[in-house]
């Protein structure tokens, strides 16, 4: 990776950072990937393979992204108003056990927010 790339990428979670700091960097990786894979989604397990975490991890992840929110330190059990709703589940309709996961409409919009503010940097300092 050369070094444009690399202060692109930096810069880009910089502006995460400063828009929503509760997410961590796997959630960021999920995000990203979640980009990619359209309304169609992907499977948990080959989410998993693509960022590089066990399907549990990524599991605990799409969970605070999605609609059952972070684990409450006090009462160890989730909290949906520490929910994000960037991303949804849903059946594979080839495999009954499978789960697929998605972005949803609120998680485009953040993206594709977090897409303009970068462009519009680069274009002033260009």
């Amino acid at each position: 990776m050369d070094s444009k790339n690399v202060s692109r990428l930096l810069e880009f979670c910089r502006i995460v950072e400063e828009r929503h700091s509760r997410l961590s960097f796997t959630q960021l990786r999920v995000l990203l990937t979640l980009c990619d894979v359209g309304d169609v989604g992907i499977s948990m397990t080959n989410l998993a393979k693509m960022i590089g975490v066990t399907p549990s991890a990524v599991s605990r992840q799409v969970d605070t992204l999605g609609w059952r929110g972070r684990i409450d330190d006090d009462t160890l059990t989730r909290d949906p108003r520490k929910s994000c709703g960037l991303v949804r589940c849903f059946e594979c309709p080839e495999d009954y056990k499978a789960v697929r996961v998605a972005l949803t409409e609120n998680g485009k919009a953040y993206m594709d927010s977090l897409e303009d503010l970068i462009w519009r940097r680069e274009r002033v300092r260009a």
